[in-house]
């Protein structure tokens, strides 16, 4: 067996050898679709009509794992008609009043506006006063006290009529006000601005203070909590940062060298779950930002608006790619949303979506929900294609290697018909040339030779490409296994019971997977070809750097030995085989670094093991290549058997010390790695 991990992640494209079909592969498995509804109904009737509406065709083409379709027709959106004289390119915010969607502000280059019915009329807000408005906001504690920038700052008390004169940091560029009190402002500079860049006010405005005289962090996005206004998260150009002590202090509860640029928003109601949408994807935080969650959502979420009910749902995204997404407590599924594009801004209120208003280069848009005497609000409708049992041997295959993964605790891969043909082509390459030609093997079983036959691509990368799966950021691809079985089952067991093969396959990085096998008179091959790309469903995640290990905490059944031959090898040569069932982990979000570790069963007796890579300082490959480390008991495990596994190191720099426990099956139970071929 041999895994192979391509490295260089190319977007450029290239003339693709002829695709060719997979042999003797006519079916593909139906994908789970999901159809989302979020609308208020007038009644069960309604909402019937609306389900009919969404037919197998249309299911098909929102499919969760496909881009966004282009959109021509933004129906039941409308353009708004803007105040006259204001362009779109002069508009720098829109406030819904928090009580009424209705109930909008337009602040622009040409002052300030006001409109009651959802922008089909429109009022000057003090003209004089306000001759342009850069910033704009109304306190969701007192939806009379508005906020309003100018060439000066501006309060009002009664909702716009009158206006007093405050102050600002000279170098501010952005506000928020404190959910549970209006007098609470905290102000922040943009980029490029030097000196200090938080600010505090207590008496609206009037005056401010600096917290914390040495904090000089570039801010993209600051939320104050909805339950105290002490608490402050904000995402910046190193991470996201959380103050308890209205900004004296700061902690850095997530690094990222790279920044946040997005929003950060909490939700309205308990228990408060905060998100932070950015151009990657989308986090969340279920202890007011203290720790936080990773969707791996893989698509950009820079602007969204939050249902205001308990249904854990975000409309939003970035440019031409608009999104619906629905979270659960572990759990999350997405889905295009149907809005107009290119996506500038979107807002809506916070105690109803009556009306969801979006910015894009052509203007507002609106989106008007039924006219309702009482707030009716329907969760998402999820409808799922029957489940279908797999059939071919990529299915079965799949299939398979998800129930380890489900061991494991990471997202289930999903087939994906490019990465079945590029596994097919490169079976069929081998079968070609598997005489005794070493020219075709220059490198190595993951390679192919241009200008022998069957070939389709040099790497597994090229090859994935060549046979249509997507070669653009955030779609990657070229992870790859091998074995001599002939069987899609027997090769995923033996894939999961070895080291290398093993920490490919449960790689919750590995999002599609595609799986063929083919034999001849002289050999037999099976092939599992691995990408990474949008899906249309996950699992929340730490954020956090963690360590993956298989057998996961609390497992049972597991193996009892291992027949140790992988290539390249796992122990060393001279090794008595068979040998115990290995126990690994996988640095996940960053560089895995191992300071002790010991195995015990039952009788706290502790197990002699094979450290890899300790004991493998002389091989060209070990476990550190594959960011793992692995224990191999140096003989079979005892059957019926509880082990303990205490590890203590670190993954990029965050420290762990972990104890997981497993529990082996009967003695006959054994993970065998591959066929003498491959040895």
């Amino acid at each position: 067996m041999c895994p192979w991990r391509f490295a260089r992640l190319r977007s450029e494209l290239h003339s693709p050898p002829a695709f060719r079909a997979p042999n003797g592969y006519n079916q593909q498995m139906n994908s789970n679709r999901y159809s989302f509804v979020w609308a208020l109904a007038l009644s069960l009737a309604l909402l019937a009509a609306m389900l009919l509406l969404l037919t197998p065709a249309a299911r098909a083409q929102n499919s969760p794992d496909t881009e966004p379709v282009a959109q021509t027709d933004f129906s039941p959106y409308e353009l708004v008609t803007l105040p006259t004289g204001v362009m779109t390119y002069s508009i720098s915010n829109l406030v819904v009043d928090p009580e009424d969607d209705f109930q909008i502000y337009l602040a622009t280059s040409s002052g300030l506006f006001h409109s009651q019915d959802a922008g089909d009329t429109w009022s000057r807000v003090a003209t004089d006063t306000l001759p342009s408005v850069s910033q704009m906001a109304i306190a969701s504690g007192d939806t009379n006290r508005l906020y309003a920038w100018s060439s000066g700052s501006y309060q009002s008390e009664d909702g716009g009529e009158t206006w007093q004169a405050v102050s600002r940091p000279a170098a501010a560029c952005g506000f928020t006000i404190a959910p549970t009190d209006p007098d609470i402002l905290y102000a922040y500079t943009c980029w490029g601005t030097a000196g200090v860049s938080f600010f505090r006010s207590g008496d609206g405005g009037i005056t401010w203070t600096t917290p914390d005289n040495t904090f000089t962090n570039t801010l993209f996005s600051v939320a104050v909590s909805p339950e105290n206004p002490d608490i402050i998260v904000a995402a910046s150009t190193n991470g996201i940062l959380r103050s308890i002590d209205a900004g004296k202090t700061w902690r850095t509860t997530l690094s990222n060298p790279a920044g946040y640029y997005g929003s950060l928003v909490f939700e309205t109601h308990p228990p408060y779950t905060l998100y932070l949408g950015h151009g990657g994807g989308l986090l969340r935080s279920t202890d007011g930002g203290q720790t936080w969650q990773e969707s791996d959502l893989n698509r950009s979420l820079q602007q969204f608006i939050l249902s205001p009910w308990p249904s854990q749902e975000l409309l939003g995204g970035g440019n031409d790619s608009l999104w619906q997404i629905s979270t659960g407590e572990s759990t999350w599924e997405v889905q295009p949303w149907l809005a107009p594009a290119p996506l500038l801004r979107v807002w809506s209120g916070l105690e109803s979506n009556r009306v969801t208003y979006v910015l894009t280069p052509a203007g507002i848009w609106r989106h008007v929900l039924p006219t309702l005497d009482q707030k009716i609000y329907l969760a998402a409708v999820m409808e799922q294609d029957s489940h279908v049992l797999p059939s071919s041997p990529a299915e079965i295959a799949i299939e398979h290697l998800n129930l380890f993964r489900e061991y494991a605790g990471v997202p289930a891969v999903v087939l994906h018909m490019a990465a079945v043909v590029a596994a097919q082509n490169h079976v069929d390459y081998h079968l070609s040339n598997s005489n005794q030609d070493q020219t075709a093997w220059l490198y190595g079983p993951h390679g192919e030779v241009d200008g022998k036959p069957d070939f389709t691509g040099i790497w597994p990368w090229d090859r994935m490409k060549a046979a249509g799966f997507p070669a653009s950021y955030p779609w990657w691809g070229g992870g790859e296994v091998m074995h001599y079985i002939g069987d899609p089952l027997a090769s995923v067991e033996g894939w999961i019971a070895t080291i290398y093969h093993r920490v490919i396959p449960l790689d919750p990085g590995k999002r599609y997977a595609g799986y063929a096998w083919g034999k001849n008179d002289r050999t037999v091959v099976d092939v599992m070809d691995f990408g990474s790309g949008p899906t249309g469903e996950g699992v929340w995640t730490s954020a956090l750097p963690y360590p993956l290990a298989y057998p996961s905490n609390g497992l049972t059944g597991v193996p009892v030995m291992w027949d140790g031959w992988e290539s390249p090898p796992a122990i060393p040569e001279n090794a008595a085989r068979p040998v115990g069932y290995p126990f690994t982990l996988l640095g996940i979000r960053g560089k895995l670094a191992v300071t002790f570790a010991e195995m015990r069963d039952e009788n706290n007796q502790l197990v002699t093991v094979y450290e890899n890579p300790q004991d493998l300082v002389d091989q060209e490959i070990n476990c550190e290549d594959f960011n793992c480390y692995a224990m191999i008991p140096t003989t079979p495990l005892q059957a019926n058997m509880r082990y303990t596994v205490r590890i203590v190191g670190s993954v990029e720099g965050t420290a762990f010390d972990r104890t997981w426990t497993f529990t082996t099956g009967n003695a006959s139970a054994s993970g065998k790695s591959s066929s003498p071929a491959d040895k």
